[in-house]
This record gives structure tokens, sequence and C-alpha cells, in this order.
């Protein structure tokens, strides 16, 4: 296999998660308390997070990091879910397209290079 085809693999399987989660936060935002929703999704967010930095997107790894812990958070009750929460995780699914397809360089909503995800998950644990 060439390193083009496990990379394409890779945006192929990516998308796929990323339609996972997104798919899993509105059903959480819409009020379910599933214990296997919320693993799913943090499941979701690991592989991402495991497979981008296997293949050497670090960018997209680190930002799936910080999502994940949020949701690692929520199923350990060291943080109960806000929407606001909820919302962030929505649209760093969006960033994550974006950095995928190759739009993005920074987050919109942090302002930070995904390699700077160490400030910007503070922020969004304090949101």
């Amino acid at each position: 296999m060439t390193g083009q085809s496990i990379a394409e693999t890779f945006k192929i399987e990516a998308e796929e998660i990323l339609e996972t989660l997104e798919l899993g936060l509105h059903t959480f935002d819409a009020g379910s308390d599933d214990p296997e929703l919320l693993n799913a999704i943090f499941r979701a967010a690991h592989t991402l997070k495991g497979s981008a930095l296997i293949v050497g997107r670090r960018d997209v790894g680190e930002l799936a990091h910080v999502v994940e812990e949020l949701f690692v958070r929520w199923r350990d009750n060291r943080l109960s879910p806000t929407p606001s929460q909820t919302r962030w995780a929505l649209q760093s699914v969006d960033v994550l397209r974006a950095l995928l397809a190759g739009e993005a360089q920074r987050t919109p909503l942090t302002g930070d290079t995904a390699a700077d995800s160490s400030s910007a998950q503070q922020r969004m644990l304090r949101v």
C-alpha cells in the first residue's frame, strides 16, 4: 500500500467517524443520557485521534484529543454536559472536517493552531 492510499483511506474513515460523532452529539444534545451513546462518541474521538497521529496528521489528532478529553470528563462525571459544551464539540467536528479538507489552518473556535491544543483545551473545559 502506498502512502497516498493510506492517507486516502484515513480521510474516508475519518469522515465516517466525524459522521458518527455528529449524529451522536445531536442525539446527546436532544436530551439522551444513554451511557452507551457517550461511550460511542468517546470511542469515535479516540479512534480519530489515534488514526490521525499514525498517518502524521497531528493537527487533526490534537484537536480530536481535546474533544475526547471532554467526553472523558462527561463519562467520568467530572463535568456535567452543558449545551455550550455540546455546541463546542459540534463546532469541533466542523473544524476537523475543514482540517481534513485542507481548508483550515487555525481553529475558529480558539484562534490557536491545532498544535497548541493545550490552551484550547483549558478554555473549552471551562465552558
